[in-house]
Formats: C-alpha cells, structure tokens, sequence
C-alpha cells in the first residue's frame, strides 16, 4: 500500500477511534489503551493492572493493554517481575506510562579486596556477570535473595529490600584438600570405601578422580562416541552414583581427564596423533593426540561436557600440552611455532570454559611445575599467565623430584621440598594478574610423611588447598591432620 494512503487510513482508523471513546466517556465510561514502557522506552510485556487489588488488564507482547473505567478518575496500579511498583490516573485515549525496574549495581571482592571478575549475581530472574573491576549491574530484579556464584568459589548469598546504591559481596576461594583417586580404585568396593573413610577421619574434603587417564582408558559409561568406537571405554563406576555419594558426604569432586597423551585414540585413529614419517610418534611409551586437530581437541571437551551433567564439581584437564621434545618432522595440522603452540592451548581452554562454566562446572588444569617460573612455554604451549587466565583452577605439578639440579639453588632438589615447594608457589603467584585459584599438586610418592606434610604447610601458609599425587594412590596417611 503507497504511504499516502497508510497516512489516510491511519488517521481516519485514530479518528474513529476517538470518536467511539467521546461516545464512549457520553455513556459516563472511558476506554485508555496504555503502552507501558521502561527507562529505556522499550515495551514492558505480562504488566499487570490492577485496580483496588483486582487484575484488569495484562498487557501484551507490545506492551499495551486496553482498560475501562466509569465515573471519578480512579487511581491504576501496575504490577511487573522486576519493576518498582508503579500506579498512573487515567485518561480517554492513547498514552505511555513508563515503570522503573529495580537495579542492583556493586563490585565483587575477594579477601584481600581485590576485583574478582566472571561473578554471577542473581536476582530473581535476571544476572549479571563481574567485569574485570569486579563491577556488575543487575537490571530487572527482585528484592529478597540475591546470590552470587563463580565455580571453585564460596558462594555469596543475602537479603536484598530493593533500595538502590552499590553493595560490596565477599567471595573466597574454596580451599580444596583432596588425594588422587585411580579409576580402578574408585571401581573397587572396598578400596573406594577405603578413601571415603580416610575424607571423614581427615583434613580431606576434595575427590579428585581419574575419568580418563594416561592409558587413554575412560572407566565411566561414556556415550561419547569416538571413546565407544576407538574401544577406550571401560566401566569400572557409575558416575552418577558416585557423585551422588560424593556429594552426600559433603565432598567437593574433581574429574580429571587426561586430555592429549592417549595411546587408545592415537593408534586407533593415527589421523587424530602426531606422527612421523607416517608413524604415531612415541616417546617414553608417550602417544599424544594432535592438540592443533578440531577432533582430537572435540574428544576432550564432550567428555568434559559429558561427565560434568553427571554431577562433578569441576573437571581438570591434564596433559593439555604438545609432547615435550618433539623432533622438527613431527606432524600436526595446524602450525606449531611457540606463539602458535601457546594459542592451541590458550584456546582449548577458552572453549572448555564457554561449555562447561554454564553447567556449574570449575575448569581446572594441569601444567608443569616449571611453568610457574619459566617465562617461555617449554616447548609444550604451557605459559603460566596465559593459561591461567582461562582457567578457575590451576594446578602446577610441583613435584621435587622431578626438578633437576640446581633449580632453586639446590644441587637436589628432591631434598628439599619444602623450599621447592615454597619457592616455585611464589614466583607463580607473582605472576599471577586473575584472581584464578591456585591448587598445587603435591609429590606423596618416594616421601615420608614429614617431608609430605612439609609440602602441605608450605601450600597452606600461602592460603591454598592441595592435591596428593600418586599414582597407586597410595595415600600417605600420616601426613593428614
């Protein structure tokens, strides 16, 4: 229809209209149409109107509602989840009324006062998320409880009255303490109930659970299919269920899935490893997926996605890494320059995040101990500051033994295990520009219990949690308060 004739139909159709209301009002009635807006001038849709407690109109997807009245002027409320109560007399005709919703601005803090960022506040129905100053605005929600939830974080929870002004909220890390805990150990009865036990009677709160490992074999009934076809699979628990008795214990549950070093994938699918000279490489009995290759990286993150809808607290990633020492013909399918190895990691982890921080889930990783003080990537892709602005959690393997001399000052390192401890814990917490949570592994393998619980004073001094590594998990008990 030419716009000429729209302008003529339109005006002819609000002039009918008008007429019908004066008639309207003649007969002592009037009729409003009411649009009902925000501070923004966007429609406000499912507004109830009241008059004296009853619901006489709801507008609708474009925020408007027709209402009738007689006699004096009656006073309208206006009722919206979200919206600050509101009321407006009204006239014959069209109009807008605009409502006010409720607005919860602050900053999120840890301890220190430091910003924490990636803060979900919640009020009612609507969110928001801290920015890097810690700063968030919460538009459109409800007075009563607001809570504010990042992973691998206490969470912050109190009694909001709808007043507006910015609140400081208060969140801590949580302090996990947990041993490791092998797939075949969480699959037999006795050794499981074993490990539950020593949590009770101990400092212990935290699982950290093998859901994959370096044999590339999954123990829990995965559906993830390159896990069934490659024959990766095999059930040694019942995620579920072991979650559930996880959690009734009041346990924090850490899966952890060994990400690139996968011997099963790499010989069933050679076009997923890297190789050499058409070969999947080896190295130490080591065979490692392609970090750079879309499927192998795919593999990692559905099991990750996977395992924590089954009910884990947060899934760590170990080996997320190239294979140290690779020789120049090695093949990948993407490039493998430092700048570009550093990148491949940065980004796995990045997208780990995306997936798994909207299903509740922390993601935590594992990198060499090196790392916290070595300024390159290794030649691995691992670079301290980089990874750990991705992560929640991360988790520098900082086992003395396997520093070489002169390290720290020392001529052996595996001697002293306090100082390496200390020493490798501050130069990364230095380092550190987020306010991601530091969780070390600890070596309790070839140590006695004074020289284990001597790492753990030396993690606790600094405020952190910690993981006991070994690999029977073999757990040395009298290192345990």
């Amino acid at each position: 229809m030419p716009r000429k004739r729209q302008r003529v139909l339109v005006l002819w159709l609000t002039a009918a209209w008008l007429a019908w209301a004066g008639w309207y009002v003649a007969l002592g009635a009037a009729r409003s149409a009411v649009t009902i807006v925000d501070d923004s001038g966007d429609p406000v849709t499912d507004v109830e109107v009241l008059l004296d407690g009853d619901v006489i109109g709801v507008t609708d997807g474009s925020g408007r509602v027709e209402i009738d009245w007689r006699g004096n002027t009656p006073q309208f409320d206006l009722s919206a989840s979200g919206f600050r109560p509101a009321w407006f007399e009204p006239r014959p005709g069209e109009y807008v009324v605009e409502i006010e919703p409720y607005v919860l601005t602050g900053r999120v803090t840890d301890p220190e006062g430091n910003p924490v960022a990636g803060v979900s506040v919640r009020s009612g129905t609507a969110a928001a998320v801290s920015n890097r100053s810690g700063e968030f605005e919460v538009v459109g929600g409800e007075p009563g409880r607001v809570v504010a939830f990042v992973p691998a974080w206490t969470e912050g929870a109190w009694e909001w009255d709808g007043s507006p002004g910015a609140v400081e909220i208060g969140v801590e890390p949580l302090v996990i303490k947990a041993a490791h805990v092998g797939g075949l150990v969480a699959g037999d009865p006795a050794r499981w109930s074993q490990m539950l036990d020593l949590a009770d009677s101990s400092e212990l709160n935290g699982v950290m659970l093998d859901l994959k490992d370096e044999a590339g074999v999954v123990y829990y009934d995965s559906e993830v299919d390159l896990a069934r076809t490659s024959g990766a699979v095999s059930v040694e628990f019942d995620l579920a269920e072991l979650a559930r008795t996880v959690r009734e214990r009041e346990l924090y549950l850490i899966g952890r899935i060994v990400s690139f070093q996968d011997p099963i994938v790499a010989n069933q699918r050679p076009d997923l490893a890297v190789t050499v000279d058409g070969a999947v490489y080896t190295k130490r009995g080591q065979s490692f997926l392609d970090p750079t290759d879309p499927v192998a990286r795919e593999y990692a993150l559905s099991l990750a996605v996977e395992a924590c809808g089954l009910g884990l607290d947060e899934v760590q990633f170990d080996y997320i890494r190239f294979p140290d020492g690779y020789p120049a013909e090695a093949v990948f399918d993407g490039p493998v320059d430092e700048e570009s190895r550093v990148e491949t990691i940065r980004s796995f982890l990045a997208e780990a995040r995306s997936r798994l921080r909207p299903l509740g889930c922390a993601v935590a990783a594992d990198v060499f101990g090196f790392t916290t003080t070595a300024l390159d990537d290794g030649g691995i892709g691992q670079k301290w500051d980089v990874i750990a602005a991705e992560l929640d959690v991360v988790s520098p393997m900082l086992y003395p033994s396997h520093y070489g001399a002169g390290w720290y000052s020392y001529d052996d390192p595996s001697e002293f295990p306090g100082g390496v401890v200390s020493q490798a814990l501050q130069d990364g917490l230095a380092r550190l520009e987020t306010t991601t949570v530091v969780r070390p592994w600890l070596q309790d393998f070839s140590y006695d219990a004074g020289q284990v619980r001597e790492q753990i004073d030396v993690a606790e001094s600094l405020g952190l949690g910690w993981m006991l590594w070994n690999a029977a998990s073999d757990v040395t008990v009298g290192a345990l308060r």
